[in-house]
């Protein structure tokens, strides 16, 4: 496993699209946690309590 890390990292190609995409989850990650100003987070929270396709979604999507 150590050969093959050292192999994607020594392709200047592959090295830089995977820094790529980890700066993007970065990104998003922190972008993420930002709240939003205006947004009522309990009248959002019962919007998608009392629809029922998007209870389904927030299922399965992983939230609880």
């Amino acid at each position: 496993m150590y050969a093959a890390l050292v192999r994607i990292f020594s392709e200047k190609e592959i090295r830089k699209k995977l820094i790529f995409i980890l700066g993007m989850l970065v990104v998003y990650r922190v972008a993420a946690t930002i709240p939003l100003p205006g947004v009522d987070v309990a009248r959002l929270e019962r919007f998608f309590d009392e629809n029922q396709f998007l209870g389904l979604l927030n299922v399965f999507s992983g939230a609880v």
